[in-house]
């Protein structure tokens, strides 16, 4: 019975082996693939690894395929989103704002953007400059208005200019701003009252 357990910790102790030192050559190995792979294999690949939050092996790819085509707004917002998740919020920013860059209106990079701003005035500059190009897009209008709440220049409740006969708001842009989350959450906006 100790010679059998002796080969058999002999056989457990041999399959244990220290890994090779060939980690090196597998990454390189791996990154002269990536290389190799058409543009839209690998952002398909990135999608696919994002979707299982494999993070790192998402980087990759999109790193890959932004040296193919660095001005593809899709793959730089990816690319944001993917810093995000490994906790490099200046690298996603500057990835929003490449995706910016070549697509002023994208609603998603710049909202993204906006949110990793460290004050609500940057947030509000983004958002404006991105609602220039898309100024009907919600998700913008419900971003800069909650970038103006912040700063505590609209309320929920809209401020009537005093003495005013049809009862407006104290901006127009105000009022439209709010209409707009208004209307996007199913709400009718409130008017001014008619007597």
């Amino acid at each position: 019975m100790r010679k059998l357990m002796a080969a058999l910790l002999a056989a457990v102790a041999c399959s244990h082996a220290p890994p090779r030192e060939t980690r090196a050559m597998e990454t390189e190995a791996e990154r002269q693939r990536l290389f190799e792979l058409p543009a839209a294999i690998l952002h398909k690949e990135a999608r696919e690894l994002m979707a299982r939050a494999d993070w790192e092996g998402a980087r990759a790819r999109l790193d890959a395929y932004l040296t193919k085509a660095p001005d593809e707004v899709s793959a730089l917002f990816d690319a944001g989103w993917v810093a995000e998740r490994l906790g490099n919020a200046r690298a996603a920013a500057d990835l929003y704002a490449g995706a910016l860059k070549q697509d002023p209106g994208n609603a998603g990079a710049a909202v993204n953007l906006a949110r990793l701003q460290p004050t609500s005035a940057e947030s509000e500059t983004v958002l404006r400059a991105a609602l220039r190009k898309a100024p009907d897009e919600p998700r913008l209008l419900n971003a800069l208005a909650a970038a103006l709440r912040s700063q505590g220049e609209l309320t929920t409740r809209p401020r009537w200019r005093g003495g005013s006969s049809n009862g407006t708001l104290a901006t127009a842009t105000a009022y439209r701003i709010l209409a707009a989350v208004e209307a996007d959450r199913g709400k009718a906006a409130p008017g001014p009252s008619r007597r």
